[in-house]
């Protein structure tokens, strides 16, 4: 009984419901107060009188309100499920979501372009084993010389060599025009300069010689691999914001409603598993690994909470706007309202898209590592390829879904 009241007050009171529920609505009122104070001299001197000093009525006064804050935020806390349906676009008219589409779909065209760009950039990069033989050849040829003949090519090697420098100093990526011109720069100062300068015939040399040691050694060593690496990186980079931001096929109005597609058609195409079917059983299948039930959990608090804040912004923005046109008369208001008010509205917008990104990568991380608990739970066989994979996810969704039972399979129990 006593384990059972607990549970209860976590649920009414937990870290969960406090950060993702009450205190959204705990900011929301002290905002709408703090505005009601500067355009109402009445609701200003009432709260001076109220709370200007610490006496024991006061302080009931004070919990009493808590405790309704609490009651509406209890009370409201399903609307964010709500609230994210209507963000994710799927109520919207056809021939309206027509011309958002289209703003979406221009936005998938420029991530689509700058993969190809990259990944252009990195195919044309030549073969970092070549970039190593050619200027060991080139080395050798030096070496024959047995003397510096063309200083002036050490200094232009090193001037092109310098700015690949600054450019892995400032981690941006390299062109092949820029990384073929600095190797061969130092291709035409090893072949006309030894950088042996244990071969040398003229000690007076030493010096130039060690310079283009150096630039070779640092061109293999340091600067060819970060060239190469960078231009990976950065394609990389490209098609996991491409597969973050799109699903494969589908095309949502909105921006997160793409960002949720994306992650159904992460979990489909890669694993035939249909997220909104499955992940409620997958939440529960998760709790006896803390790790990822923690992790789930806090990037659906920041979800939750984004996500209401977002929408008492906009809430309070619009009622403080009608409130004005009939009532209004301070400058000070209309300058809170109208400026700040759409402002709040754009950053919480842009939190609630950055906090659906971190939960759904928490998501993918969740079920790559633990979908094969769920088959287990579902007394499901595991699965001996990743094709057989999706056969199990497609058959057990049917059966789930639409009642279909089709072969007989059989299950595979824990032994005792």
């Amino acid at each position: 009984m006593f384990g059972q009241v607990l549970e209860k007050l976590d649920s009414y009171f937990g870290r969960a419901f406090l950060l993702s529920r009450y205190t959204p609505w705990l900011l929301c009122v002290i905002a709408n107060l703090a505005i009601a104070c500067i355009e109402f001299p009445e609701v200003r001197a009432f709260v001076l009188q109220e709370y200007g000093g610490l006496a024991a009525s006061k302080a009931v006064d004070l919990a009493v309100a808590l405790l309704v804050i609490w009651v509406v935020a209890y009370t409201t806390a399903p609307a964010a499920q709500a609230v994210t349906a209507i963000l994710e676009g799927g109520w919207i008219p056809r021939w309206v979501a027509v011309f958002l589409i289209a703003g979406q779909a221009r936005r998938r065209e420029k991530l689509d372009n700058a993969f190809a760009s990259r990944r252009r950039r990195r195919d044309d990069m030549p073969g970092f084993h070549d970039v190593i033989g050619r200027l060991l050849d080139d080395r050798a040829i030096g070496a024959q010389l047995r003397a510096i003949d063309d200083p002036d090519a050490i200094t232009r090697a090193e001037a092109l060599i310098a700015g690949l420098r600054v450019q892995r100093w400032l981690n941006c990526a390299v062109s092949r025009e820029e990384f073929e011109a600095a190797r061969e720069a130092l291709s035409k100062a090893l072949k006309a300069n030894c950088a042996e300068k244990e071969l040398l015939l003229r000690p007076e040399d030493t010096v130039n010689a060690e310079r283009l040691d150096d630039l070779h050694t640092e061109v293999l060593k340091v600067l060819a691999p970060y060239v190469l690496d960078i231009a990976e990186q950065l394609e990389n980079r490209a098609k996991a914001d491409q597969q973050s931001a799109f699903a494969r096929y589908d095309l949502a109005p909105t921006r997160l409603g793409n960002d949720a597609a994306a992650l159904r058609s992460y979990c489909e195409t890669r694993y035939g598993i249909q997220f909104e079917l499955f992940w409620p059983r997958f939440l529960l299948v998760v709790q006896n690994d803390s790790k990822i039930a923690d992790a789930i959990a806090a990037a659906k608090i920041q979800l939750d909470f984004s996500i209401l804040c977002l929408t008492l912004a906009a809430l309070s923005t619009l009622i403080w706007i009608f409130v004005i046109g009939a009532l209004g008369r301070s400058l000070w208001t209309v300058l809170v309202v109208f400026v700040l008010g759409p402002v709040a509205i754009a950053v919480w917008l842009e939190i609630v898209h950055t906090s659906y990104a971190s939960f759904a990568e928490v998501a993918r991380s969740a079920i790559d590592l633990r979908r094969f608990s769920l088959l287990e739970d579902l007394r499901r066989p595991l699965p001996v390829s990743t094709d057989a994979e999706k056969r199990i996810w497609e058959a057990a969704a049917r059966l789930a879904l639409l009642d279909e039972h089709g072969a007989n399979i059989a299950f595979r129990h824990p032994t005792k």
